[in-house]
């Protein structure tokens, strides 16, 4: 089973402090593991603000809205904000 969850910084560390919590009382290598690769896939994946990317591109915000509300340009709403992904430069 495979579950994906967008996450702010701090809802990441709150979850991974829990989870450390619970591989001391319970010694697990399968929930090291589990942990490595939740922490990996969080800094190999950096989201910006739209501001920001915006910025980077020359691109003008509200295309840049009416571009995700078409679905031609990914992004995530957290917390009232559109985060998209960097690319690598």
């Amino acid at each position: 089973m495979r579950i994906e969850l967008e996450l702010t910084d701090k809802q990441f560390q709150e979850i991974s402090k829990g989870l450390l919590e619970y591989q001391k009382r319970i010694p697990n290598s399968t929930m090291a593991e589990f942990i490595v690769e939740l922490t990996k896939r969080n800094a190999e994946r950096e989201l910006i603000s739209l501001a920001e990317y915006s910025r980077l591109t020359g691109a003008n915000p509200a295309n840049l809205r009416q571009k995700i509300a078409r679905g031609t340009l990914e992004a995530k709403k957290i917390e009232n904000k559109w985060y998209v992904e960097k690319k690598g430069e």
